[in-house]
């Protein structure tokens, strides 16, 4: 058996076999951050280690081999969308919309995100997490490529953008917080911060709340990285260290 696999169940389909060491998050993201690089910048709370170099990539034992391939899918797919859209999308000063998007695909990806970052025994995901129902009723929805409806789970996007340009080399580790009694878990990596609405689920859920919708446009705003107070505090932080 490969070093690289062990066996177990797959937290997806439930079957016993050999398992993967899946990414947490998505392959592409460490390639962007890493560049022709084989480590990259870590910025720390630790009073020990503020600052130091790294090549680990989160992963775990997570899924098999069919349903590692499965999720890969989605992220080939957003990853082409997101880095090489230029001819299908408009800008209206902070507003982006991108167009002809295969919402299963995109929504798919959203989910497996939201998922893989509850399910996993990571602390760094821990602030990730969701009730078990949520995670079950998502796990259901991958395991037969089921999106749902826009407000399920629904995800708003915004652009990060440090000195003018996109910045896709900074990720964070997932937190939580609440909007208007919805509560939002957001993620950020890739050049964007990812909402996504864990709260209870609503047609009335209002639409500035999710980015994607059903007929293929994908909406997000463009904002200055500075001006999200969690992510100008961990910059004003190290520059004063």
């Amino acid at each position: 058996m490969s070093k690289k696999n062990k066996i177990g169940k797959c937290r997806l389909c439930n079957n016993t076999g050999q398992l993967c060491n899946s990414h947490i998050l998505p392959k592409f993201i460490y390639k962007k951050i890493k560049g022709r690089k084989t480590d990259f910048l870590v910025l720390s709370d630790d009073p020990e280690k503020r600052k130091y170099k790294s090549q680990k990539e989160y992963r775990e034992y997570l899924l098999c081999a069919n349903c590692e391939k499965k999720l890969n899918r989605y992220e080939t797919y957003i990853c082409n969308v997101l880095y090489n859209f230029k001819k299908f999308y408009d800008k209206d000063g902070e507003i982006v919309k991108v167009y002809n998007i295969d919402y299963n695909k995109f929504k798919l990806f959203q989910l497996s995100i939201l998922w893989r970052g509850s399910v996993t025994s990571s602390p760094v995901f821990e602030n990730g997490k969701i009730n078990i129902g949520d995670e079950e009723n998502i796990r259901q929805m991958l395991l037969n490529e089921n999106p749902g409806d826009e407000f399920e789970y629904g995800c708003r996007m915004f652009g990060l953008l440090l000195n003018g340009k996109m910045e896709i080399q900074f990720m964070m580790n997932p937190a939580y917080m609440f909007i208007d009694n919805y509560k939002i878990v957001y993620y950020t990596f890739g050049g964007f911060r990812w909402n996504f609405i864990v709260s209870k689920m609503s047609k009335r859920v209002p639409k500035d709340l999710y980015s994607i919708t059903i007929n293929g446009e994908l909406i997000y705003k463009l904002v200055d990285m500075m001006n999200i107070p969690d992510i100008s505090d961990i910059f004003k932080k190290h520059i004063k260290n």
